[in-house]
């Protein structure tokens, strides 16, 4: 603190942290998946309003340690920052939401832009690094390129691999209202045993593999999806599949989603009523009615057939009518 003619003036500041919530972040950055706590020093050198901040900070955070140095401008009618810096082993489970693998991230990153509102702010951000821990091989890594502008995200590169999950996405992504043109990805998985516990939408003892190839459109507030997905030596409860093939569309649409799934596969055996040669199902949910349409030929001759069709109301009943249903099962 320097004193003047005009007055007192902070020169240079430095802070100690204990145990302050990651969530914190959230108020210069809506929605941010993170949680934990961090512990650690911010440094700043400079006369905020005059002149450009040093800023030097070392955190531990989510049983590592999070290095950041760089410049902060606050002269102006929006911040100006240009930050590099290094993860060190953080554990992503301990900081990031929803739940992940035991994955350590070891990281170099940088960031540079203006602002903090995602509407208005420019941001350029790129992160190269590996992955250790859970089922993580030596070659494990982690590439990200990214520049915000406008409300758009720019999805440059990012590709990601650990363990039995490789994922490549590119494209652009709205943070606002308006859509973008969209985010194609690719997600392979070659273990679902060992990934379901992470995944909601995968049941417990799910085992297999699966690759799904997409476009991400809409918005945040309303992500759509639409793409193709094959999956192999699928098992559940005593149930089996050798081959799965499908198409699926799903849109986040008020007040009832999209839901458009068309799916073959086989041959199918299953723990009570036989296996099956081929199975196929057609499933449409286009606000608000749905059809569902389902069959299975069993080895040997036979098999299964069910057809239906309905509404789904909001906060009401659901109405379902069943046109066709078939069974011929084993003895």
């Amino acid at each position: 603190l320097a004193l003047g003619p005009a007055g007192a003036r902070l020169r240079a500041l430095e802070a100690d942290l204990q145990q302050v919530p990651l969530a914190a972040l959230r108020a210069v950055a809506p929605g941010l998946p993170v949680e934990g706590l961090v512990t650690g020093r911010v440094t700043l050198a400079g006369s905020p309003g005059s002149v450009p901040l040093g800023l030097d900070i070392r955190l531990e955070v989510g049983a590592g340690t999070a290095l950041m140095q760089g410049t902060l401008d606050l002269t102006g009618a929006v911040p100006r920052y240009d930050l590099t810096g290094r993860l060190v082993r953080v554990s992503l489970p301990a900081v990031l939401q929803p739940e992940v693998p035991p994955l350590f991230l070891t990281a170099d990153y940088a960031v540079a832009g203006t602002g903090t509102d995602s509407r208005t702010a420019t941001l350029h951000l790129s992160l190269s690094g590996t992955f250790s821990g859970w089922l993580a091989g030596p070659g494990d890594a982690l590439q990200l390129q990214a520049t915000l502008e406008g409300g758009l995200l720019a999805l440059e590169t990012l590709e990601a691999e650990a363990g039995p999950v490789q994922l490549v996405a590119r494209g652009t992504w709205a943070t606002g209202p308006v859509p973008a043109a969209g985010i194609r990805y690719t997600l392979a998985i070659a273990d679902l045993e060992s990934v379901a516990p992470y995944i909601r939408f995968l049941p417990p003892g799910i085992a297999g593999a699966l690759r799904t190839s997409g476009e991400m459109a809409g918005t945040s507030d309303a992500p759509a999806f639409d793409g193709t997905l094959t999956a192999q030596d699928v098992t559940l409860a005593g149930w089996s599949v050798a081959t799965i093939a499908a198409e699926y569309e799903y849109a986040a649409t008020a007040p009832v989603p999209l839901l458009i799934v068309q799916a073959s596969g086989g041959p199918v055996v299953t723990p009570g009523a036989g296996a099956y040669e081929s199975a196929v199902l057609d499933l449409r949910m286009t606000r608000p009615t749905f059809t569902l349409d389902f069959r299975a030929d069993r080895i040997g001759g036979g098999g299964a057939e069910l057809a239906a069709e309905g509404t789904v109301v909001p906060e009401g009943p659901t109405d379902l009518i069943l046109r066709t249903v078939a069974l011929d099962l084993d003895q």
